[in-house]
């Protein structure tokens, strides 16, 4: 089998102008001496050929620029290519980089830098979004409603730590009091927050009953009083606790969820009151 080759339009105009040519040439010279019609019929057909030779060399040469234009725009294309995909990854880094600001940002807003936990108004904004979702639920299954519990946390004796052993150790031991809160409230409803100083309030969701949330701050004072960590032989840091519940089934919008909180946590302070005048290390709770 014989093998063609595929020729691009530029060489196939360079061949059929050389073969033109080579009519042209053939046909002036073999019939010179023919009868006159022949010559003259030959003599058309060879200025027809001159004139499809002139044709195809102007076309050829169009054919040459546009390929000169092509190859400069195509690398003017490639140059602004390269520029756009520069540019673009330097956009997509500076959202990179915007985003991790962002998120920064957001737990600077919302989280306690020492401890990790959620600040006060990162607690307020996921109490809105527990609360609905516990409205939901209790609707969507026809289960009775359990009121969560609040709990208001003081450290016992904290003053004297920062006081004889320096602020250092004040923030050890208020990072392994964190650790200890979310071993003891491990569940992703819960809310465990650090207010201010060694001021901790902990929304203990999802109960069944009020008992249940009573016995988890129970544990929680039972492991603070038995942390090693915490024993700085003259005196013991240890938490005492003020309980209560958060009575939200018919708050519908945000402005009633906060009156009943604020309302709530009085409740709970008036209760961490009552466990500091017993002697501290104590729990109180008031569910009235």
């Amino acid at each position: 089998m014989i093998s063609v080759p595929i020729l691009s339009e530029n060489k196939m105009l360079s061949y059929t102008i050389d073969i033109n040519e080579f009519l042209c040439y053939y046909m002036k010279e073999y019939f010179h001496n023919q009868p006159k019609e022949i010559r003259m019929t030959a003599e058309k057909m060879r200025m027809a050929l001159l004139q499809c030779q002139r044709e195809n060399k102007a076309l050829k040469r169009e054919l040459e620029i546009t390929k000169e234009i092509l190859n400069e725009n195509i690398h003017e294309l490639l140059e602004v290519i390269k520029d756009y995909d520069k540019n673009n990854a330097c956009v997509m880094q500076k959202n990179t980089e915007m985003q991790l600001l962002l998120q920064d940002l957001h737990e600077m807003a919302f989280n306690d830098h020492l401890t990790g936990l959620l600040n006060r108004r990162g607690f307020e904004k996921a109490l809105h979004r527990q609360v609905n979702l516990i409205q939901r639920y209790t609707v969507a299954n026809n289960v009775p409603f359990v009121p969560p519990t609040l709990l208001v946390i003081d450290l016992d004796h904290f003053k004297k730590v920062n006081d004889s052993k320096g602020h250092d150790v004040g923030d050890i031991v208020l990072k392994t009091f964190a650790k200890k809160l979310t071993e003891v409230f491990h569940r992703t409803s819960d809310i465990i927050s650090r207010f201010g100083g060694d001021e901790f309030v902990v929304l203990c969701t999802n109960t069944v009953s009020k008992e249940q949330g009573v016995h988890c701050a129970e544990r929680l004072r039972r492991a603070v009083e038995e942390e090693p960590l915490f024993d700085f032989g003259g005196f013991r840091v240890t938490v005492s606790i003020g309980l209560t519940v958060l009575n939200i089934k018919q708050c519908t919008v945000p402005e009633e969820i906060d009156q009943i909180f604020n309302e709530s946590i009085k409740k709970a302070d008036g209760a961490l009151y009552v466990s500091k005048e017993a002697g501290k290390n104590t729990l109180t709770a008031d569910l009235e």
